[in-house]
């Protein structure tokens, strides 16, 4: 996850600072590929973003995402899943700072972006006294923050979302303190949509 992070970041101030240089001004009445397909479905992964499939809907000075999945495994199931089930939801506001259009096939778009999650998990527990898994204990995480996300639009309508901000997480059935129930990580997500009308 470092390693991704590390990155991740350079590679995003990179494209932050060379994408305007690159930039083709199109006639003042054109309408930006973002502007004229303002809806997407498809598939979203963060810890603030929400993991799952998602609903992306962009307006002028707003724009606002849905993301959520769960998954579920029996106990009795040998299945690589290390839980029971978990299952995640998380909405996001993005605000336009900068878009550009490169060339006729590629358009960029900065943003600002703060998110709300909730994920819960019941972990596979394994007792070596019954020699047997078993369900564990329900774990609920909250999450919320921000930071700075980057959206490449390919030909029209192939949306690639990269966002890197910090989330501020509270995990209200873990230890009796309030220190052992808070969390301030790092966030890299991403996801890939299709746009449409």
């Amino acid at each position: 996850m470092a390693k991704i992070v590390r990155l991740s970041v350079p590679l995003l101030l990179l494209l932050i600072v060379l994408l305007p240089l690159a930039a083709e001004s199109g006639e003042s009445g054109d309408l930006r590929p973002s502007q004229e397909f303002s809806q997407a479905l498809g598939f979203q992964g963060g810890a603030l973003s929400g993991t799952g499939l998602s609903y992306f809907r962009q307006g002028e000075k707003l724009s606002w995402q849905v993301a959520g999945g769960a998954l579920y495994s029996p106990v009795s199931d040998q299945s690589f899943l290390a839980n029971v089930l978990d299952y995640t939801i998380g909405v996001e506001l993005h605000f336009p700072v900068y878009a550009s259009v490169y060339k006729d096939w590629l358009e960029g778009q900065l943003y600002l972006f703060t998110g709300l999650n909730h994920r819960g998990t019941i972990s596979k527990e394994y007792s070596v006294a019954l020699e047997a898994e078993f369900a564990g204990e329900y774990t609920s995480k909250f999450g919320i923050g921000g930071g700075i996300g980057i959206e490449l639009i390919l030909f029209d309508h192939f949306s690639l979302p990269f966002e890197i901000g910090y989330g501020f997480f509270f995990l209200p059935t873990l230890g009796p303190n309030l220190a052992d129930k808070l969390r301030i990580n790092i966030v890299p997500q991403a996801g890939f949509r299709y746009r449409y009308n």
